[in-house]
């Protein structure tokens, strides 16, 4: 049985607002894989891959497993870096 929305402006808001909910959950899953997707890429550690971004290795960590989100800073050098992959010159 499923009940009705008394007020539909109210229930067409919060459904718009889970499926964004949804939308920037699975964004924040994309960015951490890219972060873990490109180090691995590289064939670096943690702790040496971090060196690469100017972070410490724990944020490393932190961005990888979602628990930290970069700033537009380090999101950009990791695109740089990936973009290096591409050209064969990233992993050195």
């Amino acid at each position: 049985m499923t009940k009705k929305c008394p007020n539909k402006t109210f229930c067409i808001i919060f459904l718009h607002s889970q499926n964004l909910l949804y939308i920037i959950i699975d964004m924040l899953n994309t960015i951490s894989r890219l972060f873990l997707e490109t180090r691995k890429s590289y064939g670096e550690s943690q702790t040496i891959f971090s060196k690469r971004l100017g972070c410490s290795r724990v944020t490393l960590s932190m961005y990888e497993t979602g628990d930290c989100n970069p700033g537009a800073d380090k999101y950009e050098k990791l695109l740089q870096l990936r973009a290096l992959l591409k050209t064969g010159q990233g992993a050195q």
